[in-house]
């Protein structure tokens, strides 16, 4: 059924070589699977994918049931695994990949082998923790002398604020002074975990003689939460020692009258 020839001539064809590669994905801390599969997507991009565009394919949430993807029988050679995650409200995260149980890295991309008959393994782990949600503590001071307000020098007067969260160990958080003004501004307090933490606060007897210092002592209340969108959010509530709440803390010292 064909033409002559000069010679005889037999071509075989060999199966080109397969491997397989295996893509986990774990998530770990203040958010689940659940939460962060729809803002999370991966490409690859190796021998297999040469004829898709930028020689790559993309694969979402729904290519990895329970966390893992598995791509069997594919053309062996290098492979480069990129993870793309969009941002979260109120959260950071942080992204580490071993290779064939290797030492972990911090990142989201890398590049591997496939080997003839034989399964690579990249496992991905994302890290979220919350942003931390600032607070800060303010007061006022007023000094009086004969019943009338008189002027004060700044930094004439100091207060204590003391964390009491744990009540059997106290923890100095810092001193704070008052301003020519009369304000009193402690430093932030910063939190990044759901929770209620307590503070006292109180002025400080400076040892003038001249002056009664006001000993009133507060408790604040400051409950840690998560809003609706997932961010944390802080709620601070003051109450007087012995007393009922508060919607600012004032310290009123006297001076005694000049004689």
């Amino acid at each position: 059924g064909g033409s002559s020839v000069d010679a005889m001539a037999f071509v075989n064809t060999k199966a080109p070589d397969k491997g397989s590669l295996k893509i986990t994905k774990t998530v770990a801390g203040v958010r689940d699977w659940d939460d962060v599969k729809s803002t999370i997507t991966f490409t690859v991009k190796g021998p297999e994918y040469a004829s898709e565009t930028n020689g790559q394919k993309t694969f979402t949430s729904t290519d990895f049931p329970s966390g893992t993807l598995e791509l069997t029988d594919i053309l062996v050679g290098d492979y480069t695994i990129t993870e793309t995650k969009t941002d979260i409200d109120g959260v950071t995260v942080t992204t580490t990949y071993t290779v064939n149980s290797g030492n972990p890295t911090t990142g989201s991309s890398t590049t591997c082998a496939v080997a003839k008959g034989s399964t690579t393994t990249v496992a991905f782990t994302n890290t979220y923790a919350y942003k931390p949600v600032d607070v800060t503590l303010k007061a006022t001071k007023t000094l009086t002398q004969n019943g009338q307000q008189i002027s004060m020098t700044a930094n004439q007067f100091s207060f204590k604020l003391t964390d009491v969260t744990d009540s059997s160990n106290p923890v100095d958080k810092g001193t704070a002074y008052n301003t020519v003004d009369g304000d009193v501004t402690f430093s932030k307090l910063s939190f990044d975990k759901v929770g209620t933490y307590k503070y006292t606060v109180e002025e400080v007897n400076g040892g003038d003689t001249t002056i009664t210092y006001d000993t009133t002592k507060y408790n604040v209340e400051i409950v840690v939460a998560e809003d609706a969108t997932g961010a944390l959010k802080a709620t601070t509530t003051m109450t007087k020692v012995g007393g009922s709440s508060v919607d600012a803390m004032a310290f009123v010292n006297t001076k005694a009258p000049d004689k």
